[in-house]
C-alpha cells in the first residue's frame, strides 16, 4: 500500500506519496504535493485501483494497461496462446 509522509524538498516542507517499487523498473514510485489535503485524492484513487484490481496493475499507467489489454486482445483474435506450451486456441 502507498504511505504518506512529510519531507523537506529544496528546503520546502511538502507531502510525499510513496506508491512502493515499480516491479518492471525496480524504483521507487512517489509524487509529491505542496498540502496534505491535496494528496488525498490520488492517494484515494489508488488504493481504489489496487483493491478493485491488484497492486501489480494498479502500479501500471494507463498507457500501459492498454498496451497490455491489446496484446490480449489481438492474441485472442488471432487466436494463439501467450503461453508457450500451450497449442493455438480452439474456438
Amino acid at each position: 500500500m502507498a504511505t504518506k509522509r512529510k519531507v523537506t524538498v529544496h528546503e520546502r516542507e511538502r507531502w510525499e506519496v510513496d506508491f512502493g517499487v515499480d516491479a518492471l523498473k525496480g524504483k521507487k514510485k512517489r509524487a509529491y504535493f505542496e498540502t496534505e489535503k491535496r494528496l488525498t485524492t490520488p492517494l484515494k484513487d489508488y488504493e481504489k485501483e489496487v483493491k478493485k484490481n491488484g497492486e501489480y496493475w494498479g502500479r501500471m499507467t494507463p498507457a500501459k494497461r492498454q498496451l497490455v489489454v491489446g496484446i490480449l486482445s489481438d492474441s485472442w483474435q488471432e487466436r494463439f496462446s501467450i503461453a508457450p506450451h500451450q497449442r493455438p486456441l480452439a474456438i
